[in-house]
């Protein structure tokens, strides 16, 4: 299987990128230190909501991820490839290969499972975990 966060690994995207590089700058972060987090807390939270609502576009994202990033890393021996970042969680499974985005455990309470040489796409629900089977693909996107 292939292990990937998923941050930045596909093409385009370029505002996300862009705002990533902003975050991590040096300078940017020393601005936000000197913020009071009455005003840095809100501030983060918005950002991250925009960040979130451009990334949750399933009819859209998700066969990109799959066109974009998946499919390139999967091949040969690789059986599959698991990744987060995305919020959207979802399995597929194609030509035999499986494709997880593990989702998040704020809103969706989302994790990977492997069972018997098998993975799992898990949500934790007040009863118990309860899976959430493959979606099968007949084309990656």
């Amino acid at each position: 299987m292939h292990l990937a966060h998923g941050d930045g690994l596909g093409p385009g995207d370029g505002g996300y990128k862009l705002l990533k590089a902003v975050l991590r700058n040096r300078l940017a972060i020393a601005g936000y230190r000197a913020v009071h987090p009455d005003l840095g807390l809100p501030l983060g939270y918005a950002v991250s909501a925009m960040s979130r609502k451009h990334t949750t576009a399933r009819e859209v994202l998700l066969p990109k991820i799959i066109r974009d990033i998946a499919l390139p890393r999967v091949r040969g021996p690789v059986d599959g490839m698991v990744m987060g970042h995305v919020h959207e969680p979802v399995h597929y499974r194609w030509e035999q290969r499986d494709f997880l985005i593990i989702g998040d455990w704020i809103e969706n309470f989302t994790h990977v499972r492997l069972v018997d040489g098998e993975f799992q796409l898990m949500r934790r629900t007040p009863v118990g975990h309860v899976r959430i089977d493959p979606e099968f693909l007949t084309s990656p996107g």
